[in-house]
């Protein structure tokens, strides 16, 4: 994983403080801040390619299952989790983009 060369400007919701930060990954590739004036996590959303490799994932686990012989009625496979997953982080990233513009 490449470290960005310059911090990013930040704005904590909470304490409404602008600062500047490297961001750390989270698991499922938010950004996450730790803001130095309240010490409260700030999460960013997504960036485009987090979000492309997501629907591209939810695609994969959509086409196999209509693909396979088994048909859209099979067992859940590795794919199927990884797409549920994908799922959960895009309505995340969803909603914390509409807090955003509040």
């Amino acid at each position: 994983m490449a470290r960005q060369k310059s911090p990013q400007q930040v704005y904590c919701r909470n304490c409404i403080h602008n600062f500047e930060a490297f961001p750390k990954l989270s698991f499922l590739g938010f950004r996450k801040f730790r803001c130095p004036k309240c010490k409260q996590n700030v999460i960013w959303p997504l960036t485009a390619g987090f979000a492309v490799l997501y629907w591209l994932v939810i695609t994969a686990a959509i086409a196999y299952r209509f693909a396979s012989v088994g048909g859209p009625l099979q067992m859940i496979n590795v794919l199927d989790v990884f797409a549920f997953g994908a799922l959960i982080a895009l309505l995340v990233n969803h909603f914390l983009r509409a807090s955003m513009r509040k």
